[in-house]
């Protein structure tokens, strides 16, 4: 990962949420001190969630939680889903967008929406071994081996032209 998070296991649960554009330096900071805050007072059950948020590569606001000791719970996972559309309409920055896919090109990340994508692959900009971030992972551990794949790897690879 670019930044590192607070040292969770590797088991530990991810929700990655993908801005639809490059945070500017006070829209990662203002975001990242109120996720802080939320992480600090997130809980299930009225026990306190061993968790962490980080934002990466500009892009990617990433809440993490350690279930060890307490999982969280349907209601706790409600909680960051709120939280998220806060955001959004604080900010006016769309956090939960599916049609937006995030490359990295050279260290940066490139958001391309799917339609253009298509073309993208159709004209050859973009390949099979072209880095797309992968959000559905769901642990941390996911998140170092299988969160950045190959196009190919992924389930944009039915946009390939067949060969």
């Amino acid at each position: 990962m670019e930044n590192t998070v607070k040292k969770l296991s590797a088991g530990a649960r991810v929700w990655i949420y993908q801005a639809g554009k490059k945070l500017t330096e006070s829209e990662r900071k203002n975001i990242l001190d109120k996720a802080k805050y939320f992480v600090a007072n997130w809980s299930a059950h009225g026990s306190a969630l061993n968790a962490d948020a980080e934002i990466l590569y500009d892009t990617f606001l990433v809440l993490m939680v350690d279930e060890g000791d307490i999982g969280a719970s349907g209601c706790s996972i409600d909680k960051s889903l709120h939280f998220i559309q806060q955001l959004e309409q604080e900010f006016h920055i769309d956090f939960l967008n599916r049609k937006i896919v995030a490359l990295l090109e050279k260290g940066m990340v490139k958001l391309v929406d799917l339609e253009s994508l298509k073309s993208q692959i159709n004209e050859g900009k973009i390949d099979k071994d072209s880095i797309i971030f992968n959000n559905l992972v769901s642990t941390a551990g996911q998140m170092e081996t299988d969160w950045k794949i190959p196009l190919n790897k992924s389930w944009l690879q039915r946009y390939l032209p067949e060969n």
